[in-house]
């Protein structure tokens, strides 16, 4: 009888320790996962930072090449003192001196260039005088009024006084052309390999010779 119990009783210690030895396991594969489930999301979150850095840098890429009007006359080279070779720029966000993404944006392709009437660039001069009036700034006055003017230059052949309205052909085609052009700027992160795309079009008032060459209508 007493055999028996001992037996019992040992057998009893030998199954605790078999689920102690079970649950542990579990609890050590659980915190893996945990472990790599955080690793995981941290790498996702990195990543997706990176990226919005890129699609950032590509943007901004785009705004100076068209703040420049060098794509009408020179697209191939678009940005004044590119990174590297022509049309590349480097962004350091972090500022440690080293650059983080290079962007490179492609020659600006011409979609679509609309010929404007001599009628049409006297009424946009004519409105831009009208805003010069009733400008309180005289910053402002100045730069409506150059407008104008700019827009009167446009004139074929130009009125005789200078000033908008005295063209004698009215309907004719002005020497001006809306251009619509398209912009596409790839970003890369040379650190984690993040990459964006980011494409824009414009849409810009230019001289006929402007164009003609790069642009044929």
């Amino acid at each position: 009888m007493m055999k028996t119990s001992l037996k019992f009783s040992e057998r009893q210690r030998g199954a605790v320790l078999l689920v102690g030895l079970v649950m542990l396991v579990m609890v050590t594969l659980l915190a893996i996962s945990g472990f790599n489930m955080v690793k995981v999301n941290q790498q996702v979150a990195g990543n997706m930072e990176s990226r919005s850095q890129a699609m950032v840098a590509a943007n901004a890429a785009i705004e100076e090449a068209i703040s420049s009007t060098l794509f009408i006359s020179n697209p191939g080279n678009l940005l004044l003192n590119a990174c590297g070779s022509a049309n590349n720029r480097c962004y350091d966000f972090n500022d440690d001196g080293v650059n983080d993404i290079t962007v490179v944006v492609r020659a600006p392709t011409c979609v679509t260039v609309t010929p404007k009437s001599n009628d049409e660039v006297l009424g946009i001069a004519e409105a831009l005088l009208e805003q010069a009036e009733t400008a309180v700034d005289v910053e402002l006055k100045n730069r409506l009024i150059a407008s104008a003017y700019g827009f009167t230059s446009c004139q074929s052949p130009h009125s005789a006084s200078g000033r908008p309205g005295g063209s004698s052909s009215s309907l004719a085609a002005s020497e001006c052309s809306v251009v619509i052009w398209n912009f596409v700027a790839d970003a890369e992160d040379s650190v984690t390999g993040a990459r964006a795309t980011v494409r824009q079009g414009v849409s810009v008032w230019s001289p006929k010779n402007n164009v003609e060459s790069v642009c044929p209508i």
